[in-house]
């Protein structure tokens, strides 16, 4: 969960799946960079567990049901 402090009130408001990808989507534009999206962030958090911890790992972090899919779906082809 994402949560968005507001104002002096210290309200907390939880960010929207919509707001979180605009958000990120700004950024990359702030960053020269066109195509980033959540689903980016992930898939690269993945890559850089797998090359430095291993297969296993990255596939308990992505929470996926089986190696195999973090595999398939998520890691850099060499």
């Amino acid at each position: 969960m994402v949560f968005l402090l507001l104002g002096m009130e210290k309200s907390i408001k939880q960010m929207t799946q919509g707001a979180i990808r605009n958000r990120i989507r700004k950024l990359g534009m702030i960053l020269g960079i066109e195509d980033l999206y959540p689903h980016t962030l992930r898939k690269t958090s993945i890559n850089l567990i797998n090359n430095l911890a291993g297969l296993g790992l990255a596939s308990s972090y992505a929470n996926h049901s089986s190696s195999g899919v973090t595999s398939k779906h998520y890691i850099a082809k060499s």
